[in-house]
């Protein structure tokens, strides 16, 4: 497990969070993983990036324990991503470990199918008559 400095109770420095942090080579970004997509493999989102003291940090206020996240590394080749799954999130302290890519792909692909299921119960509670929820309730 990792443990990030946390500044002004929100940021992580981009040098902390990624395997190769080098702003000349590629763009830095971190991504929030929602879900998947055909092309990029990963749906989410873009965690809003600020410079303080000339340093690339980014916002982490909407994370929270078991969230996953993509986080660029900026090599020539844009191969050096690294994933990370966040164990707790504190005032001063970003708790996390760092996984596979392949990790992720699972983790995100049942949180997507739990998700999925959610909103089939959800469209079926709102679409059944008073009936049909008086005999659920006694199911």
């Amino acid at each position: 497990m990792n443990k990030l400095d946390i500044y002004a109770n929100k940021y992580v420095k981009w040098n902390d969070w990624s395997r190769h942090a080098n702003p000349k080579a590629g763009k830095a970004y971190a991504m929030l993983l929602t879900g998947t997509h055909e092309k990029y493999k990963f749906d989410g989102e873009w965690l809003q990036k600020k410079s303080i003291d000339g340093d690339i940090h980014f916002n982490i206020s909407r994370l929270a324990s078991g969230d996953l996240v993509k986080v660029s590394g900026a090599s020539h080749k844009n191969d050096h991503t690294t994933y990370w799954r966040i164990d707790s999130v504190n005032n001063d302290t970003l708790r996390c470990a760092r996984i596979s890519e392949a990790e992720a792909l699972e983790a995100v692909d049942s949180t997507s199918q739990e998700e999925k299921l959610r909103r089939e119960v959800i469209e079926m509670v709102r679409d059944a008559s008073v009936d049909e929820l008086e005999e659920m309730k006694y199911e």
